[in-house]
């Protein structure tokens, strides 16, 4: 249930864009598989033919199968394209939307969350994303929609044989499905240490002197290496979930073309077929097959991807930091008790000059909403003055200029920068 809203929620990503995206994949799937079935009438056309003599009608069949399969193949070749288009447009509509996002949160966010964090969701965790739109949603829905396209012509030729080979592959699609939660786990476990990765990658590059210089940052390289061979053990439990795919495509691709061999004998000898009919659905079956156990392989790569998205979707949905704290909060006080405070003469007025470059009064602050940095702390600074703050460590100085800087919204209390309170300004 979580991949599936998971998946809906990336569609929808998309906009109304989306349907002509689900369209072309639509298109793309029915016409590449309308080329093979036409390829396979062919077969059928020419060994009946061979069989009843008639060669007088072989070379309107052959002219009616070649146009209908150039014809799919150019319509096939016009949905790829606008495939593409619509693959690219949207990994740059959600590039564009996590910059957005970056821009816009809070500046409490990027203290409390390393900036590697943040690097691995943009660099690996988006292009992850973005591979289901490139590739992964197309691998599991065309090989779905050409395997009922190439079943509906096999079901008119011998009902009983293709029910057969479609109980012989559903078993092995079965199999295969059995690897789609450990997939899953997987890639949110490789996603975990890239982020750890980059962020011990970051600490180094920015403090690459310390690194050199002391001790301590032997510890960090060896910090990173531990990560980065924890990545290779993770990304070793991936090859080995694919390899098992794509062994088992392979073994059940043999052991499905013994079975349609030995029912394809039983059936034309038992008469419920032709041998044009046989020789025509084992062509379609080839691609039939192949496409069936595509399904299976790519669908756990596709929830691979989606736990990336998870990542992407929960840095999308961060509290934004609003145009005006106060504004956005529905904060009453702003011309209330600042400009009631202020003498007669340096009312926050456009073009009047006031004697103060910057007043905090009584200002109350706390990061946490438990204990107070700030508590009722005033201070006027005149214009051309020169003001040093000192003070022991933690007693607030950097909180004071991030507050001055507009970072973090007051608690009580007001500050005016030439007269104007910050609660007023944009």
């Amino acid at each position: 249930m979580q991949n599936y809203k998971l998946f809906i929620r990336s569609m929808r990503v998309m906009g109304k864009k989306r349907f002509v995206y689900l369209g072309s994949i639509f298109v793309m799937s029915v016409t590449f598989a309308l080329f093979g079935i036409m390829s396979s009438l062919l077969m059928k056309c020419v060994v009946d033919i061979a069989q009843t003599g008639e060669y007088e009608r072989l070379g309107y069949s052959i002219v009616a199968i070649v146009v209908v399969g150039v014809i799919s193949l150019l319509i096939y070749r016009v949905a790829t394209i606008r495939y593409n288009v619509e693959a690219k447009r949207v990994y740059g509509d959600l590039s564009e939307r996590v910059l957005d996002a970056e821009m816009s949160l809070p500046y409490s966010y990027y203290e409390k969350h390393h900036s590697g964090e943040i690097v691995s969701k943009v660099s690996y965790d988006l292009t992850k994303m973005g591979d289901i739109y490139g590739s992964r949603l197309r691998r599991v829905v065309m090989p779905f929609l050409q395997v009922v396209s190439y079943l509906i012509p096999m079901f008119l030729l011998s009902w009983q044989l293709t029910l057969c080979l479609l109980a012989v592959n559903s078993v092995m699609m079965a199999i295969e499905l059995l690897l789609l939660n450990p997939m899953h786990c997987v890639s949110r476990e490789l996603s975990g240490v890239n982020t750890a990765m980059t962020n011990r990658l970051s600490d180094m590059l920015q403090g690459m002197e310390q690194v050199r210089m002391f001790p301590g940052g032997r510890g960090t390289v060896a910090q990173f290496r531990e990560e980065n061979h924890h990545y290779e053990k993770k990304y070793g439990r991936k090859t080995l979930y694919t390899a098992c795919l794509e062994g088992s495509s392979k073994g059940f691709e043999l052991l499905c073309s013994l079975v349609f061999l030995m029912l394809g004998i039983y059936y034309v000898d038992k008469g419920y077929t032709t041998l044009g009919a046989l020789a025509a659905i084992y062509t379609m079956y080839a691609s039939f097959s192949f496409q069936f156990l595509q399904i299976g392989k790519y669908i756990p790569e596709l929830v691979g991807c989606l736990a990336n998205a998870q990542n992407i979707f929960y840095f999308l949905d961060e509290v934004k930091e609003p145009a005006n704290w106060y504004r956005e909060n529905g904060d009453k006080r702003i011309a209330e008790t600042a400009q009631a405070e202020m003498p007669a003469g340096q009312k926050t007025t456009t073009g009047i000059q006031h004697a103060n470059a910057v007043e905090i009064r009584s200002i109350r602050f706390s990061y946490t909403g438990e204990e107070d940095v700030l508590r009722d702390f005033s201070l006027e600074v005149k214009k051309g003055e020169c003001v040093a703050i000192t003070g022991a460590s933690g007693c607030g100085k950097t909180t004071l200029s991030k507050l001055l800087l507009g970072l973090y919204p007051l608690g009580e209390g007001d500050i005016r920068v030439n007269g104007m309170s910050m609660r007023e300004s944009d």
